[in-house]
């Protein structure tokens, strides 16, 4: 079963490598499977054919580029004692999230967003990272709720989803001129304020 699981994921780095450094249009399916010392049968029979290579892909650079951090957000959230302590954590994840070196994190996130418009199966795979993603960090939002450290005025779970679906917005700030992205990390900081704390 090891080696099973090996050939696959040797495939889906391949593909993946291949996706970053060229775009789909660049994954030939000769290429990957003698990238990952294989036949192409092997990759037939993993992914049914180029497209659900493809699919799983990019499904899999999205859920890395969302969930880059996440956990260790989490625990250090889980670690808090003091409202002061998660107030900075809160404002924290902002800064760690806005900065620049993310910036690749938010293009795959997009990218694989448009392609996603014209694949349901991507698209629904996307989703399914999203909503996971989203309730987990509700989950820590919740823990400042339930010690009394932040506001209640919508779900927990839809205050994720915005945040992420925000987040990944700011790609559009950071690739345009017009805009500042200082101006609008002091935005997201009032807002988040407001949404967490009233």
């Amino acid at each position: 079963m090891g080696d099973v699981r090996g050939t696959k994921e040797r495939l889906l780095e391949a593909a993946i490598e291949v996706i970053d450094q060229r775009g789909e249009a660049g994954l030939k399916v000769d290429e990957i499977a003698e990238m990952a010392a294989i036949t192409k049968p092997s990759l037939y029979h993993f992914f049914g054919d180029r497209e659900g290579l493809v699919v799983q892909a990019q499904a899999e650079r999205f859920r890395r580029s969302l969930r880059h951090g996440q956990d260790a957000a989490i625990e250090l959230v889980r670690a808090c004692t003091r409202r002061e302590e998660f107030e900075i954590m809160v404002r924290g994840a902002l800064t760690h999230f806005a900065d620049p070196a993310a910036t690749e994190r938010r293009r795959v996130r997009i990218d694989v967003l448009g392609s996603a418009v014209s694949r349901p199966e991507l698209l629904a795979e996307v989703n399914r990272v999203m909503s996971e993603a989203a309730h987990e960090l509700a989950e820590a939002i919740d823990i400042g709720r339930e010690r009394g450290w932040a506001t209640a005025m919508f779900s927990s779970a839809s205050v994720a989803m915005w945040w992420y679906c925000t987040l990944m917005g700011r790609y559009l700030v950071e690739t345009n001129d017009d805009f500042d992205p200082a101006e609008w990390d002091a935005i997201m900081i009032r807002l988040l304020d407001h949404l967490m704390f009233g």
